[in-house]
């Protein structure tokens, strides 16, 4: 027992508030605690169980007050390290062999590469290849009035002048190799554009996109999924190279790569994905340096460039605000929505806010410059725009993990019902998962980001505001399957991760292994086959046929192609059975007439 008097409590005061022997007792003391407290820090007494301790009190009101700033924050500075607080492995960064930094990316670069070979012997089709470029006297030469309209005029309802002087160059590469090419070369060449160099440009910016995916795979997976710092990280780019395959090799890819009037995709997308890399590079360097201000600047100019190419950019800076949620933490949670850094996180968007909105006005008036391009509400209501939205969600994610039956335009319906069940069918679908993932928010973060970031970058091309013939379009999962992908890579590192903890994951992996490299070879094979659909207007058109007989576009076209080849009765066979689909078309009737005078002379 210990004695509790007056002597002992003087003591016990001058022990706390001295700090040490020897110390004044007249020196003005701050807090002077009770006799209990002292007792306890003494270690004579237990904490009270009915009184909460300091560190309790403590966590009980960061709790209520979450955007309270943290001690270590600068004033004027963002402070990114509670954000960063999971990621140890920014402050000692993983040991990667060379030998997988080197060659995961060569083998990334070949597979996409030698997937789409057979685009290289493919010709210019006659679906806006003929308006855009063959028939184009402004892409012959980089002239000073070429390049005055190519900035200017808005042909075709796209803004993109970085795409026609794209085709500029390949154009001038065709025009100087044509004297050294043999004669079956030569054979090929259509009005002096040779169709090679023109699908070998789209083939290379895919790769290149192919490799900067893969890099930001890298980066958001180790956010995600840390990396061990105590032995090399081998797991996080081979995750990251088959996210990059699983994107790269799809057949969903081959309209946007095989299909030269959509040079504007690829060239985008190469410009944006590293556009978001630098971002959040930048964001992960935690001083402001000259480093971090070129990768801040970087993204900005990588980001207008890509909308020079086509305005498919617009979307960004809101799927940057996401990932300032999940998983960099800029915003919400501890940080606070409207707390010091979150301000900083809001503020930096500025620029690419800027960026989006004046290029999505431009593409707007471009639309609407085309004749018969934008569809009124007339044409389209309020609910039939609602269902096609859903149907684009869910058709874009069957075909990612169905992929057959493609075919190069799925026509919006003439008589269209938006009660039918496909429209029906794919909004409970889409419903329902939406639901899922906010019920699994908690346990699964990153699950409703990608939802979230895929949704928010196909909501231009949903139907809400209807520009085209099409009800969905192959093309237009071009960059919003990204998330697909690293669902995909994701799943593997997480296998991967857990074979040194869970018994079950390390008996999966080899499972899991041959599962991947099973779904790629399939996918690469699949890719194959689609892109010989599209050497030429025959055959692109007659496939198209085969998986839809009732689309009168490609009946159109496939009659079209037959007449140019001379064969009447065959263009007449197609313009008649477009018109039993279409009445009222009056290009192919008058089509038809022609055909049908030609037959009689």
């Amino acid at each position: 027992s210990v004695p509790i008097g007056n002597a002992h409590h003087h003591r016990l005061d001058n022990h706390i508030a001295g700090g040490r022997v020897g110390r004044s007792t007249d020196q003005p003391v701050p807090c002077r605690p009770t006799a209990r407290f002292a007792l306890t820090r003494l270690g004579h007494l237990q904490p009270s169980p009915r009184r909460p301790t300091i560190n309790q009190m403590a966590r009980k009101k960061s709790k209520k007050h979450p955007t309270t700033k943290p001690r270590h924050a600068k004033r004027g500075k963002p402070d990114t390290r509670l954000a960063l607080v999971d990621t140890p492995w920014l402050r000692q960064p993983p040991r990667t062999p060379i030998a997988l930094r080197v060659a995961l990316p060569i083998v990334v670069a070949l597979l996409a590469f030698i997937t789409f070979i057979p685009a290289l012997d493919a010709e210019f089709v006659n679906w806006d290849d003929d308006k855009v470029i063959t028939d184009n006297p402004h892409i012959r030469g980089l002239t000073e009035e070429n390049i005055e309209w190519m900035f200017t005029q808005t042909k075709m309802g796209h803004y993109h002048p970085l795409t026609w002087m794209s085709y500029a160059l390949d154009h001038a590469i065709s025009d100087a190799r044509y004297d050294q090419l043999s004669a079956n070369a030569k054979a090929r060449y259509t009005k002096g554009l040779d169709p090679k160099v023109f699908h070998l440009t789209n083939l290379l910016l895919h790769v290149v996109v192919a490799v900067a995916f893969y890099y930001l795979a890298c980066l958001l997976f180790r956010l995600v999924l840390p990396p061990p710092t105590d032995r090399p990280d081998v797991a996080t780019p081979i995750a990251a190279a088959l996210a990059a395959l699983l994107f790269a090799c799809h057949p969903l890819r081959v309209e946007a790569v095989a299909w030269v009037t959509e040079r504007r995709d690829v060239l985008s997308s190469a410009f944006l994905v590293p556009c978001l890399l630098c971002y959040i590079a930048y964001v992960l360097k935690e001083r402001w340096d000259a480093g971090k201000i070129a990768l801040y600047v970087g993204a900005i100019v990588l980001l207008f460039l890509s909308l020079l190419s086509k305005a498919w950019g617009i979307t960004l800076p809101a799927v940057m605000l996401v990932l300032d949620v999940y998983p960099l933490r800029r915003i919400g949670g501890r940080a606070g929505w409207l707390s010091s850094r979150a301000r900083t996180a809001y503020l930096d968007k500025i620029p690419f806010a800027i960026l989006a909105i004046w290029f999505a006005v431009m593409a707007k008036n471009a639309q609407k410059a085309q004749l018969d391009t934008m569809k009124s509400p007339a044409e389209r209501g309020v609910a039939d725009r609602i269902a096609q939205a859903f149907y684009g969600l869910f058709f874009y994610s069957y075909k990612t993990l169905v992929p057959i039956d493609l075919t190069p335009l799925v026509p919006l319906p003439i008589h269209n019902n938006p009660w039918a069940f496909r429209y029906v069918g794919a909004a409970l679908v889409v419903l329902a998962v939406a639901v899922t993932l906010v019920l699994l928010r908690k346990r699964w973060p990153a699950g409703i980001v990608l939802a979230i970031c895929y949704a928010g970058v196909l909501s231009p091309v949903l139907g809400i505001a209807q520009s085209g013939p099409q009800l969905v379009a192959d093309k237009y999962s071009y960059l919003a399957c990204l998330t697909w992908a690293l669902a995909g890579g994701a799943g593997l590192l997480w296998v991967l991760r857990k074979k040194t903890t869970v018994p079950q994951a390390k008996k999966a992996v080899p499972v899991v292994g041959t599962v991947a490299v099973l779904v790629c070879g399939t996918l690469a094979y699949l890719t194959w086959q689609q892109t010989k659909l599209w050497h030429d207007s025959r055959s692109l058109w007659t496939h198209a046929v085969r998986i839809d007989p009732k689309c009168v576009l490609a009946r159109t076209n496939l009659g079209m192609f037959e007449r140019q080849a001379g064969n009447v009765d065959k263009a007449i066979e197609h313009y008649r059975a477009a018109l039993a689909e279409d009445p009222n078309d009056y290009t192919l009737l008058n089509n038809l007439a022609v055909e049908i005078g030609r037959a009689h002379v």
